[in-house]
């Protein structure tokens, strides 16, 4: 019986997160508009935006591929 490893290293690496996240100094503050500075001024934020649009692209992009790949065999 075949085994697929991807879920069980995705679960892997979800687990990992919160023991490799790490608070950082810094004024969060209570107004949205510093909140919202504080996100887009510091590069951890930014990477993390940054990695979350790349797989939001990926797998909106792999979502649609698949389903054109799905309207194309029963097309025929």
């Amino acid at each position: 019986m075949a085994v697929s490893l991807r879920p069980r290293a995705l679960g892997l690496m979800l687990g990992a997160i919160p023991a490799i996240a790490s608070a950082h100094p810094g004024d969060h503050g209570s107004n949205w508009l510093q909140a919202v500075m504080h996100l887009l001024s510091e590069p951890d934020h930014l990477a993390a935006g940054a990695l979350a649009l790349a797989f939001a692209f990926w797998g909106i992009r792999a979502l649609l591929r698949r389903r054109g790949a799905q309207r194309s065999s029963s097309a025929r």
